[in-house]
Order: C-alpha cells, then structure tokens, then sequence
C-alpha cells in the first residue's frame, strides 16, 4: 500500500475497498451512495489527521531547537530560580 507522508493511503484507495466497491455497483446495489458518502467523509477525516500529524512534527522539531539553544526567557528563570534559593 503506497504511503502519503506518515500516514498509509486513504481508504478509498485500497485494494479491497475497490473491489467492494465494484460488486456494489454491479449488483445495482441502493446502498452504494451511503457507502460512498462515508468513506468520503473518513477520507476527509484522514486529510485532516495527517495535517495534524505534521503539525504535531513541526511542533515537537520547534520544541527540540528550543531546548538545544539557550533561550534569554530560560536564562532569567534559571537565575530566578537561583536566587530564591
């Protein structure tokens, strides 16, 4: 299954899910378009799990770099913290 960013492919592009798709519309079947209608909807929600995903990735990289340089707000904390003690 091919891969987008982190995330696997969406659902509507499985192989499987395909293939029931098409044995639903080769039976005619009334309940294709709800199927169609929810698996649009999941695909969405998957879009924007992987937007949140990458956020959450950049968030964490900005909290690493900011950890790794020394901060001029860090540096008043630290002396603070030493002089009340």
């Amino acid at each position: 299954m091919p891969k987008t960013g982190t995330l696997i492919a969406p659902i509507i592009e499985h192989e499987y899910v395909k293939q029931f798709l098409e044995i639903f519309k080769a039976n005619q079947s009334p309940s294709a378009n709800g199927l169609l209608s929810v698996l649009g909807q999941v695909t969405a929600m998957e879009k924007q799990l992987e937007a949140v995903v990458q956020e959450l990735a950049a968030m964490r990289r900005d909290l690493v770099e900011m950890e790794q340089r020394n901060h001029p707000i860090k540096t008043v904390l630290q002396k603070s913290v030493i002089v009340m003690f």
